[in-house]
């Protein structure tokens, strides 16, 4: 009886470990789809009209550093039901899936998902947030996808209409 006792506490012991350790292997699985990692560009920092575009882009009204900066943090904004990420968090996720798109292994969805949530949390621990900023300013750039007006400065404005 005691045997059993034994074995079963330490059964469980081991299910709270793998429990505790599970979101840092997913982060290291995740990264390990990923080839290389993202080097901050050289771009000048943003001026204050292109930073209050790409907040507008981003749907996000605060300044803050990204709040998830590890795995464990954001399992537990998943556990706590967070409402809306950073725009810290939304800048490194951009930048994140900018990378990613052309450096993964597998294509398929969760691994996917798992990757660049991975690759999120790296981008948001080894790059400032003005390499993040001008990062992301750089990836919407490229996409010509813009849906606040006016766009940064420097970028060409269209001709007026002729009458």
């Amino acid at each position: 009886m005691k045997r059993l006792l034994r074995t079963l506490v330490a059964f469980i012991a081991l299910l709270l470990v793998l429990l505790a350790a599970s979101p840092g292997l997913l982060y290291f699985a995740g990264l390990a789809d990923i080839h290389g990692r993202p080097e901050p560009g050289v771009f000048p920092p943003l001026s204050v009209e292109q930073q209050n575009w790409l907040r507008c882009e981003l749907r996000a009204a605060d300044n803050d550093k990204p709040a998830v900066n590890n795995p464990w943090r954001l399992v537990w904004g998943i556990l706590q039901d967070d409402p809306a990420p950073h725009y810290g968090d939304r800048v490194a996720a951009l930048v994140a899936r900018n990378y990613a798109v052309d450096n993964r292994n597998q294509k398929d969805g969760l691994s996917w998902q798992l990757s660049w949530a991975s690759l999120t949390i790296w981008v948001a621990r080894h790059w400032t947030l003005e390499q993040m900023e001008s990062g992301a300013h750089e990836a919407l750039h490229k996409a010509h996808r813009y849906q606040c007006e006016p766009g940064p400065a420097e970028w060409p404005q269209s001709p007026p209409a002729q009458p």
